[in-house]
């Protein structure tokens, strides 16, 4: 089972990973409407209601990603390194790059003033939490990518 040789395409999956990611942008597109309505209101309730039938999509479309990396990478052998490298420059860095970025902004415009450690005690939790900004799903792909390897040197 060392055949590197690439898996087909699997086109199906897309249309599963359109309709789960349309999920998760509605999801927050409706997180940012409700926070601008007053509260008691039908149409915030109604929006609530709504979100919670929609919540499922971000957890469906982890589990496809998690789908096709075990479909890609299931007859690899000796990958750790190049998959890692791989998937840092594609999600660490713009992980890193947007959090950086955002809270700059976020410093600044919260306090009208920029200081390294206002920047700096407001960039760690960010970073090591993955809860600003809406950037948990990069936090918790990063996770999952670092354990990629040994679930699949488990799996087999």
């Amino acid at each position: 089972m060392t055949d590197n040789k690439p898996q087909p395409y699997l086109h199906e999956v897309d249309l599963m990973r359109l309709l789960f990611i349309s999920g998760v942008l509605m999801n927050h597109v409706t997180t940012a409407f409700i926070h601008s309505m007053s509260h008691g209101s039908f149409s915030r309730l109604f929006l609530e209601s709504s979100h919670l039938s929609i919540h499922f999509t971000r957890f469906g479309f982890m589990f496809i990603s998690g789908l096709v990396l075990v479909y890609q990478y299931q007859n690899s052998s000796d990958f750790m390194l190049t998959f890692w490298y791989k998937r840092a420059r594609r999600v660490g860095i713009p992980y890193l790059f947007w959090n950086l970025t955002l809270m700059l902004h976020t410093v600044i415009y919260q306090a009208r003033s920029f200081t390294w450690h206002r920047y700096l005690n407001h960039l760690w939790p960010a970073l090591i939490h993955g809860n600003k900004f809406y950037m948990y799903f990069l936090f918790v792909i990063i996770q999952f990518y670092l354990l990629f390897p040994f679930f699949l040197k488990w799996w087999h």
